[in-house]
């Protein structure tokens, strides 16, 4: 449509032109032979001296020449476009760098363009008028649209790590499952945009403009209320989320020999708190936060754990006979000696746990979790052909000494210590 239009205008133009040297030509003569009778003069000039004649072989050449003209350019255009969908960066880059000093970057030249799978990392569209271009699975890593127009544009499956996308047009833009880690967004408007499944991971969206039918990366629409840090800074939001959830706040307390039996601390934040030897039988502590909790030679009794966080406690020597940890996260707890008896850890997560010398006799086990770092009860590491029944029917390993297990676990930090040093 705007090549066509394009040509009318131009015809115009040259149709224009043609009238007002007639009309000088004729103004001419008749100032020449001292003629008063203009129209005489017309007649005159067109029908007797050639004069129509000579227009029209001028029109002719005007027009033919304007015709070629626009046809170089428009195949120096064309050229230019499909080098700059090259999968060779460096044509792309030479490609952009002609289309910018002929300005053609900025005259709806690339509008609609089809540039899938180019390599275009680095390339500098600022102000570029690309309404409707089609990037899918071009490589865009690094890439300048300041203030660029990419309205309705295609970016599925994308890689615009580190893009610069400041104040850039893309109202119903299609960035589904494009990559727009550490991209600046600052200031675009993603009206209507579609992002489903887009990595937006340590993307900067300040004064990012949203509506209603923008799609979100969980295919969810965006809302006045939604916070965008949950795609940008996942790890900080789900953070902020959990502590808000938490009805008790008692992070690092220091709750030693605690009579808490029967106490209700669902949903507790009581990270790195202390419980040594404390009473805590039939306590609730699920979905609570225990990372990094000391509960050693704690007696637990049939304590309720479903679902809590026990990353890297401290459950050495602990009483949790009949405990119900069904799905608790323990991944790098030390349950050195621990008195698992009839304890449920059904879909339990023990990758790095040490069972070393625990006692699992009639334990639940169903779909817990196992890696090769899980250290078992006689000190064999887990492997996916080890038979866990036998630690399930006993026979009971004697209770270990204390001063033996406090041994055991200095030379396991000993030697992870040691592991570091070397690397």
């Amino acid at each position: 449509m705007k090549t066509k239009q394009t040509f009318v205008h131009r015809a115009v133009y040259i149709l224009i032109s043609l009238f007002l040297l007639l009309f000088v030509v004729i103004g001419v003569n008749t100032l020449v032979t001292s003629d008063s009778s203009f129209m005489a003069s017309i007649q005159q000039f067109l029908f007797e001296q050639g004069g129509l004649q000579i227009l029209f072989v001028i029109g002719g050449i005007v027009f033919l020449e304007r015709m070629n003209a626009w046809r170089d350019r428009r195949a120096q255009k064309e050229d230019r476009v499909l080098q700059l969908g090259s999968p060779n960066n460096a044509l792309a880059l030479e490609a952009a760098r002609i289309l910018r000093i002929k300005g053609w970057m900025f005259d709806g030249t690339l509008e609609g363009a089809y540039l899938a799978e180019a390599c275009l990392a680095g390339v500098d569209f600022t102000k570029a008028r690309m309404a409707g271009v089609n990037f899918t699975k071009a490589d865009l890593h690094d890439a300048v649209f300041v203030s660029a127009d990419l309205t309705g544009a295609e970016f599925h499956e994308v890689n615009l790590r580190g893009a610069n996308m400041w104040y850039t047009c893309l109202r119903g833009a299609n960035l589904a499952n494009a990559d727009l880690s550490g991209a600046d967004l600052s200031g675009a408007d993603l009206c209507g945009a579609k992002l489903p499944g887009a990595e937006l991971r340590d993307a900067k969206l300040d004064g990012a403009n949203f509506n209603m039918e923008t799609v979100l990366p969980d295919f969810q629409q965006w809302q006045p209320d939604t916070d965008m840090r949950r795609f940008t800074h996942p790890e900080v939001w789900q953070a902020e989320q959990e502590k808000r959830q938490y009805r008790v706040q008692m992070p690092g307390a220091r709750m030693l020999w605690a009579k808490m039996a029967d106490a209700d601390l669902r949903r507790a934040n009581l990270e790195r708190a202390e419980f040594g030897e404390a009473d805590l039988r039939q306590a609730d502590l699920s979905q609570a936060n225990l990372y990094h909790t000391d509960f050693f030679k704690a007696n637990m009794q049939a304590v309720t754990m479903v679902g809590a966080d026990l990353r890297e406690a401290r459950l050495m020597m602990a009483n949790l006979e009949n405990a119900n940890l069904q799905g608790a996260n323990l991944q790098g707890a030390n349950m050195q000696g621990a008195i698992l008896v009839g304890a449920n850890l059904r879909g339990a997560d023990l990758q790095g746990a040490n069972l070393y010398r625990a006692n699992l006799q009639g334990a639940c086990l169903d779909d817990a979790i196992f890696d090769r770092q899980t250290v078992l009860p006689d000190r064999q590491k887990w492997s996916p052909n080890l038979a866990l029944d036998d630690y399930l029917r006993g026979p009971i390993p004697d209770f270990p000494d204390e001063a033996q297990l406090l041994d055991a676990e200095q030379q396991r930090m000993d030697d992870i210590d040691d592991r570091i040093n070397l690397n």
